[in-house]
């Protein structure tokens, strides 16, 4: 999975997903290849929701073959973790009305596609501490405007706690 459509070539970098900022750990399934340009413009933040549906969708697809390949190379690796650790992530970031990295210097504001994305990876992956998405995706209004607003980051608190008006 690279940032971009396009073919690697030149300069590659190994990037972390979920920049090193944000979760100090080496893990495989964290690590993308990205031209040089995007990693250096990426920077400490978090990709914009289409580059998570990518690292989502690479991590489901490529699963066995990553894990053998990580195995191999003696990678540490934990595919739980490392999505756990995306929904924590994107969550905070949301909350506190975070900007994500599109590309080059686009930076748009994380929008609640993440949650979408990330719920179905719960729903589909039986992940109990994740389902928690699906409860506020369903139950909360959770708006693009409202990201804009605060209104988001009021609903969702650093401890846990959910506030907002119910649907």
């Amino acid at each position: 999975m690279s940032f971009l459509a396009r073919p690697l070539s030149g300069v590659t970098h190994i990037d972390h997903f979920i920049p090193w900022s944000r979760y100090p750990a080496d893990l495989g399934h964290n690590f993308v290849l990205a031209h040089s340009s995007c990693n250096l413009s990426k920077g400490d933040k978090l990709a914009a929701s289409e580059h998570l549906n990518g690292w989502v969708e690479r991590n489901r697809q490529q699963r066995t073959f990553l894990a053998e390949e990580f195995d191999r190379r003696k990678i540490i690796h934990n595919l739980d973790a490392s999505e756990k650790v995306a929904s924590w992530s994107y969550s905070q970031a949301a909350g506190a009305g975070a900007l994500a990295w599109l590309r080059g210097d686009l930076l748009v504001h994380v929008e609640p596609s993440w949650l979408e994305i990330l719920s179905a990876l719960a729903r589909s992956r039986g992940y109990r501490e994740l389902l928690l998405l699906e409860t506020i995706s369903s139950s909360w209004r959770v708006k693009r405007s409202d990201c804009l607003s605060g209104e988001f980051r009021r609903a969702v608190s650093g401890r846990g706690e959910f506030r907002g008006h119910k649907t």
